[in-house]
């Protein structure tokens, strides 16, 4: 049975839905917004493994039904701790910044302040550098995708597959870092952002705000002095930080971070995911990439190929182990990028299964450091069978892929 929530001016009602449930919410009267999105009179949304906040400036009347599943969503009226408005705030004092998030729930900042830009006529830039978590594109890779349109409140990803029927992603960029510990490699991950920095410097002028979803902080505590690496790279011109003051008196040590800090505090309904909930959102993205959303499902497609017929790269994961210090080389010998960072595989066997690989574009040969950007999509290894010397991959669409050669790193999915 469905029951109606009303919702004064500058209130939000806070739902939290587990993965295996589901509730529909539905705007009956009045104007209110989800993750900056403008929701539609009378329209049902359906929100599924999610905490998310349903927000209105002027008040409204919502009908929320009931759970769909055993369990039960956690929903509440509150006027405490919302930050909507300092995030619209925000928005219009930085429309043409360059803007990293950091801290507590920024993800969900960073896909606010993207649809703002939508709303008002702009072009935004939307990047994640967080392989533990990059809700804009896909598990352990750095990813930046140019916006045309609103992403629905009731989409639990950023995903762009999912946009199919709207055209709402024009451009995207794709780096597989492989990893969603940035102390696996950390050279490689710099290297990444610098290639991914580069490649966002070139868009038009009019593609803005540049808005760039951060590492957390736990990862930028491992590796010292990362994020100033990070604002050079992008030339950031704020440092946008949720809700965590440690962070911002340590960030405030260094002089090139300094005067671009902007403080926000964390919205009073943030909920935080525990670490398990780690892999339950990398594997929600994967499966959206793979098979789409509720709204928007897609139809994957599976290709077997022959062992002699692929090449697979692996990239050099833990820290660098494996890799000759420079004097072991001969005199006069340099290494080159990529050989620090992959490695052939030269046997095929059933340890790639389940792997998450990345496609290269056909003229990539991974003889430099070039062959990390923008690689074409991803497959997952459904099976390897030795005997008839076979490696079958699941596409998210049908049709030949744009080549066989792939890279693998630690990223496995099991249905």
């Amino acid at each position: 049975m469905a029951k109606e929530w009303t919702l004064k001016q500058g209130e939000e009602l806070r739902i939290e839905v587990d993965v295996k449930d589901a509730v529909m919410v539905k705007l009956v009267e009045g104007t209110a917004e989800i993750f900056g999105a403008e929701m539609v009179l009378m329209r049902e949304y359906t929100l599924s493994a999610c905490k998310l906040a349903v927000f209105t400036y002027d008040g409204c009347l919502l009908e929320l039904s009931d759970t769909i599943s055993k369990g039960e969503a956690v929903v509440y009226v509150s006027d405490e701790g919302v930050i909507t408005p300092k995030v619209f705030e925000f928005f219009n004092a930085h429309r043409q910044s360059t803007v990293i998030v950091l801290g507590h729930g920024r993800n969900t900042i960073t896909r606010t302040l993207a649809n703002y830009s939508i709303r008002s006529g702009l072009n935004p830039v939307v990047i994640s550098i967080d392989p533990r978590r990059n809700a804009a594109y896909f598990p352990t890779c750095l990813s930046a995708v140019v916006w045309r349109g609103v992403v629905e409140g009731d989409e639990v990803t950023m995903v762009p597959t999912s946009y199919q029927s709207d055209y709402a992603v024009s451009m995207v960029a794709s780096l597989f870092f492989g990893s969603t510990v940035i102390m696996d490699n950390r050279k490689l991950y710099v290297q990444l952002v610098s290639q991914l920095a580069q490649w966002v410097k070139k868009l038009p002028k009019d593609f803005h705000p540049v808005l760039i979803t951060g590492p957390g902080t736990e990862q930028l505590d491992e590796n010292e002095g990362l994020a100033s690496e990070i604002v050079n790279a992008f030339s950031i011109d704020d440092v946008l930080i949720i809700g965590d003051e440690r962070l911002s008196v340590r960030l405030s040590k260094h002089a090139d971070i300094r005067d671009r800090i902007v403080k926000m505090p964390k919205s009073g309904g943030l909920v935080g995911w525990p670490r398990s909930g780690d892999n339950c959102a990398q594997d929600a993205l994967v499966k959206a990439y793979f098979y789409g959303t509720m709204k928007r499902p897609l139809t994957p497609f599976t290709q077997t190929c022959k062992f002699d017929s692929v090449k697979i790269k692996n990239i050099k994961l833990d820290a660098g182990a494996g890799v000759a210090p420079m004097s072991a080389l001969p005199v006069g010998a340099v290494r080159k990028l990529a050989d620090q960072h992959y490695q052939s595989v030269s046997t095929i066997t059933r340890s790639l299964l389940y792997d998450v690989m990345a496609v290269l574009h056909p003229n990539s040969n991974n003889n430099d450091q070039e062959d990390s950007i923008n690689v074409a999509g991803y497959v997952h290894v459904t099976d390897v069978d030795e005997e008839r010397q076979t490696i079958t991959v699941l596409s998210p669409c049908p049709g030949e892929l744009p080549s066989l050669n792939f890279l693998t790193g630690k990223l496995k999915w099991i249905e």
